[in-house]
């Protein structure tokens, strides 16, 4: 991308900033109109500059000379610093979340790069940045797994997969959030039934409503199957008092995964992702989508607690999913 140098624009309007300590700032707030940006993105470059301008108040790096190798490696420890004085010098209350820190080196990676090519900071500093010169050919294709439409979840979640258990699986992946370690582990005592709902606990560590479809789904299992409460879910072929290995689950979700054509669900991890994107995609509390996957000890939860909300919220998920596929 051909980016005008501030530099060049300053040129005739007084010394320049590698000359002048007070251009320096004037310099990085100009930054941001350089470079061909969305709205969106010149706001959150906007604000990494103030962020960075902020901590070079509060450290007295008053012109670029002074924006050296050890300088730059102590805004980045700042940035990603749980200390509150290392925040009040970012000009923050609160620590950053991961997002925001990668955020704040990206966009600043990118300020230093353009600052050496416009000769205002020396190229030593490239190397603590790591910031790439800019590609002079095709850029490759994007490494970075394609988002599954919701077309491709309602051909994986409402088509019959020839295996029940396979099924099952998919299904505690998705709707539950539930690992591979976890199915290995699940029995039958952990799925509970309080009246029309039903719930499952894992490990004690969460306790969660089970969406209508695939409490109908278990029923017709437990009816058919009649498994003991201490039975494994997924059991062993020698019997059903010993589990599956992780491997077999996995293996189980990865053929139905492909025999629906959707090759980028084919694991328990993509499939918890692809919840988290179809619950915020309809609305969903972000707390409500992060109760569903976070790990975190319960003592004696009340089984009533997620009807309602929860329970309206996956049957607006599940006919959402299931009118956007395509028979």
């Amino acid at each position: 991308m051909n980016r005008p140098s501030v530099q060049s624009k300053a040129a005739g309007h007084g010394a320049s900033p590698a000359d002048d300590p007070g251009a320096f700032f004037a310099w990085m707030h100009a930054w941001p109109a350089t470079r061909e940006l969305a709205d969106a993105s010149r706001r959150a470059y906007q604000h990494e500059v103030r962020r960075l301008v902020t901590w070079c108040e509060h450290r007295n790096v008053t012109s670029s000379r002074d924006l050296d190798c050890d300088a730059m490696q102590g805004f980045f420890s700042d940035v990603a610093s749980e200390k509150p004085s290392a925040m009040a010098r970012i000009g923050s209350t609160t620590p950053l979340s991961l997002g925001s820190i990668t955020q704040a080196r990206r966009i600043v990676s990118l300020l230093v790069h353009d600052a050496v090519s416009d000769g205002l900071l020396m190229p030593g500093l490239l190397r603590v940045t790591r910031v790439k010169p800019a590609r002079t050919s095709a850029p490759k294709a994007s490494r970075r797994t394609k988002r599954p439409s919701h077309q491709a979840l309602g051909k994986l979640l409402f088509h019959p997969i020839t295996s029940p258990t396979a099924e099952l699986a998919v299904h505690f992946a998705f709707w539950c959030g539930l690992s591979v370690g976890e199915m290995a582990l699940l029995r039958w005592r952990h799925l509970r039934r309080v009246g029309a709902s039903m719930f499952v606990r894992i490990a004690g560590a969460r306790l969660l409503v089970v969406p209508k479809q695939l409490a109908e789904r278990i029923r017709k299992i437990q009816t058919s199957w009649r498994p003991q409460p201490g039975h494994f879910v997924f059991s062993n072929a020698n019997g059903a008092t010993r589990p599956v290995s992780t491997r077999t689950i996995a293996r189980w979700i990865r053929e139905a995964a492909h025999s629906r054509g959707c090759a980028e669900l084919a694991n328990a991890s993509s499939l918890r992702q692809a919840f988290v994107v179809a619950a915020r995609d309809s609305g969903w509390k972000e707390s409500e989508i992060l109760f569903r996957f976070r790990r975190q000890r319960i003592s004696k939860p009340p089984l009533i607690r997620e009807p309602g909300a929860a329970e309206a919220n996956l049957l607006a998920l599940e006919a959402r999913l299931r009118s956007e596929r395509h028979d």
